[in-house]
């Protein structure tokens, strides 16, 4: 239904420029574009024999400490994580914490 909308709009955008206040979004290209969708999904097939391998995770203690020591994207992220080491001795509250104050994306050095 969206395609045939758009190919309408196309087709009245080909009688009439002044439809359209601004030209930037052609709606000629806009349904060009928006046809792709329609097309059917051919799913991805991998070539025979390919196995995906895991690649085992490693970090070692000194990186981690050098991240933490950093303090995280905060200021005084040093002395919050102290203090709040200081103050909880739960596991559980210590890793929410460091989940909350230094995220769980990676970062390259």
């Amino acid at each position: 239904e969206l395609n045939e909308r758009l190919d309408a709009l196309a087709e009245a955008y080909e009688e009439n420029h002044s439809i359209m206040r601004f030209h930037h979004y052609n709606p000629i290209n806009i349904s060009k574009q928006f046809q792709k969708f329609a097309d059917e999904v051919i799913p991805y097939q991998a070539r025979d024999g390919f196995a995906w391998k895991e690649h085992p995770m490693f970090i070692t203690q000194d990186e981690i400490d050098v991240f933490l020591a950093g303090g995280g994207a905060y200021s005084q992220g040093r002395l919050r994580t102290y203090s709040f080491y200081l103050l909880h001795e739960d596991e559980r509250s210590r890793t929410g914490f460091i989940k909350e104050q230094y995220g769980i994306g990676g970062s390259s050095h």
